[in-house]
């Protein structure tokens, strides 16, 4: 049986070469995500503030 993965059903490789790979290509520092929700944004503040208060980043 292969190992399979992807959408297409591909055979994952034995080994793959990552030499010229770039370190934290997507890393953003400081990003803010949102989460998709219905909220007025004082509700998503609020516990924001609180946890950032405490300490908790």
């Amino acid at each position: 049986m292969k190992n399979v993965s992807g959408k297409q059903g591909e055979p994952t490789k034995d080994q793959y070469d990552f030499s010229k790979g770039e370190r934290a290509k997507f890393y953003h520092p400081g990003a803010v995500f949102r989460l998709p929700v219905n909220e007025d944004e004082s509700a998503i503040d609020s516990p924001l503030q609180k946890l950032t208060d405490q300490g908790v980043s």
